[in-house]
């Protein structure tokens, strides 16, 4: 759900109770068995600002997550890298492009593809060589066992990484939950607009339910743009992923200044 429709839900929510209480002003001292009809709007208002309240704080885990796992592959990815220095040629130069490129397609197409769901096709090509030059290896008896080993469990490492940020980039509440917050949110609006006592200004009722509705906006606004941590106004940038991407295009064109990349500087194969 878009912040305009949860802007529009709860503004139309305001309106109808204004308008509403037109005519219910004459009756809001009325009581209905002990209990006055204005403090019935309390509890609703309470429990939609502790739902709120809750889920901020779990999407905000999530998000928190989803940067965490993003470093995390960043320093997993330079970690391979290095490992891949270890190895003899020709898949020193191989395994060592191959990062240089991944690195490259995930900062600059992955990133916006998460946004849909999706991984980044420019990425699967560099997984499938460094893959091709980590098999390679096991067959020869030239390579000491100890490099092969590190530099498996490197990318078994890097790809545990990049799971967990593709599991992170998905949505972690569900849109039935978000549909309750924004009715519940709704439902507290009219109801309070309903039921205000008819001894208020209207210009203070006004203002006071304006600046509510506007706090209750923000909340869904937020919770729905953490709970996708690579998107929206508050998303977690391709930062370090961007800067590993530049520091082992550099050390690979010092490594083999003739031998070009097998890929642009976005990462897409050439």
């Amino acid at each position: 759900m878009s912040t305009y429709a949860i802007a529009a839900i709860i503004i139309g929510a305001l309106l109808i109770g204004l308008v509403a209480n037109r005519f219910v002003r004459p009756f809001a001292k009325t009581e209905v068995q002990g209990v006055k009809l204005e403090t019935l709007s309390g509890p609703i208002v309470s429990v939609t600002v502790l739902l709120l309240a809750f889920t901020l704080v779990t999407v905000y885990q999530s998000f928190l997550r989803g940067q965490t796992a993003a470093a995390d592959e960043a320093r997993k990815v330079d970690h391979q890298f290095e490992v891949a220095q270890l190895l003899q040629e020709p898949e020193r130069q191989q395994v060592m492009a191959a990062m240089t490129c991944y690195a490259a397609a995930v900062a600059t197409y992955e990133w916006e593809t998460m946004q849909e769901g999706r991984t980044a096709r420019e990425v699967s090509p560099w997984t499938r060589q460094i893959r091709a030059g980590t098999a390679s290896l096991v067959e020869r008896d030239d390579v000491p066992s100890p490099v092969i080993g590190a530099l498996l469990t490197a990318d078994r490492d890097r790809g545990e990484a990049r799971s967990r940020r593709l599991t992170e980039a998905q949505p972690s509440v569900p849109p039935e939950l978000k549909a309750l917050l924004v009715l519940t949110a709704s439902i507290g609006i009219l109801v309070l607009a309903t039921f205000t006592l008819g001894s208020v200004n209207r210009r203070v009722q006004v203002g006071v339910l304006t600046a509510l509705a506007s706090v209750f906006i923000l909340f869904l606004a937020a919770i729905s743009d953490l709970d996708r941590p690579y998107d929206g106004f508050i998303a977690a940038p391709a930062t370090d992923m961007t800067r590993v991407s530049g520091d082992l295009a550099e050390d690979y064109a010092e490594e083999y200044p003739t031998v070009p990349l097998p890929c642009d500087e976005t990462g897409r194969e050439g």
